[in-house]
């Protein structure tokens, strides 16, 4: 059986006395209590520049990355507040990165290095702040480390889902394993601290590991989820506390949750989910702060891999409800979405791995690519003229074909002059939506000399500046003459939408017969 990737592991229990073989410079303070982020107190603090802690000798060819935790304990820090990490192998060298800057939140810091080290320090270089630093890792990392390889770390539910419940037990994160099976026992969890208690709350599968909780499984709670979504098992426990290669995964921050929510939405969506509980029984204060504005960072490793993936959102940025969840895409974007109740909760439908767009003889042509579509029901392209107000130009039916990448287009047959924005939505099957990044396309010289935007109550029509009074018409697609529109000094005039039934149109101009008619789509 392969030996773990955590070579070493120090929590610097002994305060400012080093381990054995350890050199600590200059260290004379320590971070305890409340405060205190690390697995187990204390934490040790720099607060000089040339503080330096140097880990003791370890055998070459054993390991080839560090992590650490650093939090500024002293304020907000600059980008003139340094750690530098470095490794010996006859001469102090860089790890890569070399240096890393840190904030007033806690989090975990990695760098690599070659496998002929034989030990590693980090020096502190201070402008204005003190630092802590704690969970000192040497791993040997192995095989491909990627965010899609290794684990898709997906939502947290960081508000919990029912009003007046215990939200330290009802919070949950879920993630889909990466290609290769992960033993619950190798599991790693670093969570934002409870309340204003410790940053950086670890959950771990095995009780080996310094951790301050550990995960467990629980039939019961797992009959009951499958009981009330009325999907006979779609919910399972880690068969043998294994699991599978591309499983996904629900860890409750409680064991139980204090209410059974409601999955039942899901029971379309094929496959399983392997449920998997932290320790916690009754601690109910919540680890994300709901409508905090710092920085909240959580991360999940695999401990026989060294593989771990770190996702950071603001609460504040979510709706304020109940049920409030921030999901992520592969590359770390978040998306916030809320129902009250979680009963919508699923790994959102899509996963976009391409957004472009490109000036065609037609107009513009949208291409995007999706590596999943779960449950998506419709793909709507809008556009804007200032990246603010949106129009719903075209949309565009999912394959459903049961691959795994999809590829789709959709022209634009009436671009504006100038800068067009566009954005990608997809609409899942209970309604919930999720908007993608936002693309421009500069079509100074080529758009059409007739162009038009709408809000919620008018459509607005305009003609090219140089033209002087064009009249316009408007046909529905029978052909049928529905408004004649004269546009004079001012080029733009507003037309009321209660004149106008949704759906498309073509706008042609009486009085310039060369300009080329334009499609509208009245939403």
């Amino acid at each position: 059986m392969k030996a773990q990737a955590v070579v070493v592991e120090e929590e610097f229990n002994g305060g400012t006395t080093p381990p054995a073989g350890w050199i600590f410079t200059s260290i004379t303070a320590t971070l305890n209590s409340n405060s205190n982020y690390g697995k187990t107190q204390p934490s040790v603090i720099m607060d000089a520049t040339s503080d330096q802690i140097t880990s003791a000798t370890f055998v070459a060819g054993t390991s080839n990355a560090i992590s650490f935790w650093a939090q500024s304990t002293s304020g907000t820090p600059t980008t003139s507040d340094l750690l530098s990490v470095e490794f010996f192998n006859g001469s102090w060298n860089s790890c890569t990165p070399a240096t890393f800057t840190f904030n007033t939140t806690a989090r975990m810091y990695e760098a690599t290095f070659p496998t002929t080290a034989t030990r590693l320090r980090i020096t502190y270089t201070k402008s204005t702040v003190n630092v802590a630093i704690d969970d000192f890792t040497i791993l040997n990392k192995s095989g491909t480390c990627t965010t899609n390889s290794f684990l898709w770390f997906t939502s947290i539910t960081y508000n919990s889902c029912n009003a007046n419940t215990c939200e330290g037990t009802d919070e949950f994160l879920t993630f889909q394993n990466g290609s290769t099976a992960m033993n619950l026992s190798d599991l790693e969890i670093t969570v934002p601290g409870v309340g204003a208690g410790p940053e950086g709350t670890t959950f771990c599968g095995s009780a080996v590991n310094p951790c301050d909780e550990f995960f467990t499984t629980n039939a019961a709670y797992v009959a009951s989820l499958n009981a009330v979504a009325g999907c006979t098992g779609f919910f399972l426990s880690p068969p043998g506390n294994l699991i599978p290669a591309n499983g996904r995964v629900i860890v409750f921050m409680g064991n139980p949750p204090s209410a059974t929510i409601n999955f039942g939405t899901l029971c379309s969506s094929g496959g399983n989910y392997y449920c998997v509980f932290v320790s916690n029984t009754t601690n109910c204060t919540g680890r994300y702060s709901n409508a905090s504005t710092a920085l909240r960072f959580t991360t999940i490793r695999n401990r026989n891999t060294g593989c771990s993936v770190e996702r950071s959102f603001t609460p504040s940025n979510g709706v304020g409800n109940d049920g409030d969840v921030v999901a992520f895409n592969p590359s770390g974007a978040e998306t916030y979405v809320s129902n009250g109740s979680c009963s919508g909760f699923a790994i959102l439908p899509i996963e976009l791995t391409d957004f472009l767009g490109e000036e065609v003889a037609e107009g513009v042509r949208l291409k995007w690519e999706v590596a999943s579509e779960t449950n998506t029901v419709e793909y709507i392209i809008e556009r804007s003229t200032d990246a603010v107000n949106w129009i719903k130009i075209g949309s565009v039916s999912p394959a459903k074909s049961g691959s795994d990448n999809f590829s789709y287009q959709l022209i634009d047959e009436s671009p504006l002059k100038g800068i067009n924005y566009y954005r990608l939505k997809d609409i899942d099957n209970d309604g919930r939506f999720k908007t993608h990044k936002i693309i421009s396309v500069n079509l100074m010289n080529k758009a059409s000399d007739i162009y038009y935007t709408q809000n919620e109550e008018s459509l607005i029509v305009s003609f090219n500046s140089s033209f002087s009074n064009a009249v316009l018409n408007l046909y529905d697609l029978t052909g049928r003459l529905v408004r004649k529109i004269k546009l004079e000094e001012n080029h733009t005039v507003s037309i009321s939408k209660r004149e106008l039934q949704s759906g498309m149109y073509l706008l042609k101009c009486e009085n310039y017969p060369q300009t080329p008619a334009i499609k509208v789509l009245v939403n």
